[in-house]
């Protein structure tokens, strides 16, 4: 599963991310392991990481979905490109909830001795489907996503989300 976030100036911290994650096998629950996120926010990438192990890292954005973004590393190293389609929306607001179950980052080894790092998800908003087109660098970390194409695409849009509720 791929995704990009925009969280804007009206909630607690505005700033953008695009990831990678697994979707898990879980009898209870959807869940998902984050295996790569790149965040424009120090704030973001300090607490991801010491409250729910997801591995953010800093990385630069530019541009929209609509027209076309683009996110790289730190340095500048082009990573992906994504843009989105909009195309047509259910009427009414949806809730949606997932977990992530992370691997304790290597700072809470210690304490967790390996013990998986839960974190609940709940959004509501506005779902719609659309076309999502994603490039990856042949050389970044994400390459083995090259070629691959989306099975499905949506956004969940004037979403209002709470994460390790």
């Amino acid at each position: 599963m791929t995704g990009w976030a925009d969280y804007g100036a009206d909630g607690i911290l505005a700033y953008r991310e695009a990831l990678a994650a697994v979707v898990l096998r879980r009898p209870c629950f959807p869940a998902v392991a984050i295996t790569h996120i790149w965040v424009d926010h120090p704030v973001s990438i300090a607490g991801g990481r010491a409250l729910w192990s997801i591995p953010k890292v800093a990385g630069r954005f530019s541009g929209v979905p609509d027209s076309g973004a683009e996110v790289a590393d730190a340095e500048g190293l082009p990573i992906a490109g994504f843009r989105f389609a909009p195309g047509p929306a259910l009427p009414w607001r949806q809730r949606v909830a997932l977990h992530t179950v992370q691997t304790a980052l290597d700072a809470q080894a210690d304490m967790d001795a390996g013990a998986p790092v839960s974190a609940r998800m709940r959004a509501r908003g506005r779902l719609r489907f659309g076309r999502a087109a994603w490039t990856f660098a042949p050389d970044g970390p994400l390459a083995f996503l090259q070629g691959r194409r989306p099975w499905l695409s949506a956004c969940l849009e004037g979403a209002e989300l709470d994460f390790g509720v």
